[in-house]
């Protein structure tokens, strides 16, 4: 058991610092955020790049810091079932959610994902807009 308790601690520690470097593209995100509407609004310039930027940066965010919400129980939950439970039971239904509905979910995303992803960048697969970012060439 301390063998599992170490493993959980030392992800934990990954998620952790995976979190602490991303809150830095938060201020990144809003700079981003910022220019692009100030240049629409008041310049009447549309900017497809920062457009972009934007959903990679909101992605990027998301990923890095999912890990770090589930372990302190700041990801939304929805606790319609589990409001009333004990704290074992509730325990037990977030592991059965677990193992029945996010790894599977998971799981299937890896495994049709990669097609899509190898075609991708097999193709270097670019935005349709002229002006947009231009393909990462892994």
């Amino acid at each position: 058991m301390d063998f599992l308790f170490s493993i959980s601690r030392k992800l934990e520690a990954i998620s952790t610092g995976f979190a602490r470097v991303s809150v830095w593209l938060i201020l990144v995100l809003m700079l981003v955020i910022i220019s692009d509407v100030t240049l629409r609004r008041w310049f009447v310039i549309g900017s497809t790049k920062l457009q972009e930027l934007e959903w990679h940066l909101h992605g990027a965010l998301f990923l890095l810091c999912l890990g770090w919400a589930y372990t302190k129980n700041a990801h939304v939950r929805i606790e319609l079932f589990t409001e009333k439970f004990s704290k074992k039971r509730a325990a037990a239904f977030e592991i059965a959610g677990c193992l029945f509905f996010l790894l599977p979910y998971v799981a299937a995303l890896l495994i049709f994902g990669y097609d899509y992803m190898s075609f991708s960048l097999e193709y270097n697969e670019a935005s349709a807009s002229a002006t947009a970012c231009p393909p990462a060439g892994l």
